[in-house]
């Protein structure tokens, strides 16, 4: 989706904010005018409803990127350990969907199929589950992902991954 210099201006005009990347200005606009928010929202990453600016792609904590704080998060929410088969199943099934991405946005056709616009590390689809929860959030997007995945396969993390597998999505 290309976004226009009005609309970048729009989504930017309010406050600074810390990531002013084109990429992620796009994200939001692309995120804001799919998933239906009021155009009135659409002021700046910083204030986006969705976004609480949890979301640190590039930084470490205590030297731990936050790819692996989000692994190690997951094993925990999950009660598995990283070392496990189980846990290879989970670190299989969302990096194909997001790369563990918490700003993820599936904008995209895919086999045909028009975008779902599902989002964040899980990919909720908001058509089917509303908006669960914020882009940037990971800790929420790992809590909802257990729980789908719990109610949809059990608990049985390689069985959503062998449904992934199968058919595309889980």
């Amino acid at each position: 989706m290309k976004i226009g210099e009005a609309t970048r201006q729009r989504i930017h005009r309010e406050e600074p904010c810390v990531d002013r990347s084109r990429s992620a200005s796009r994200r939001w606009a692309t995120a804001t005018i799919v998933l239906g928010l009021a155009p009135a929202l659409m002021v700046s990453s910083c204030k986006n409803p969705l976004y609480d600016g949890a979301s640190t792609s590039g930084s470490t904590t205590h030297g731990i990127s936050r790819i692996d704080q989000e692994k190690d998060y997951a094993a925990s929410v999950f009660g598995i350990d990283r070392s496990w088969d189980t846990f290879r199943c989970l670190d299989r099934l969302w990096q194909q969907e997001s790369s563990w991405d918490p700003d993820a946005v599936e904008d995209k056709w895919i086999h045909g199929q028009p975008p779902t616009y599902a989002y964040g590390i899980p990919q909720a689809n908001p058509h089917d589950y509303g908006h669960p929860f914020q882009l940037g959030d990971w800790r929420a997007q790992i809590r909802w992902g257990k729980g789908y995945i719990d109610k949809r396969y059990d608990g049985e993390l390689c069985e959503a991954w062998d449904h992934e597998e199968r058919y595309g999505w889980y």
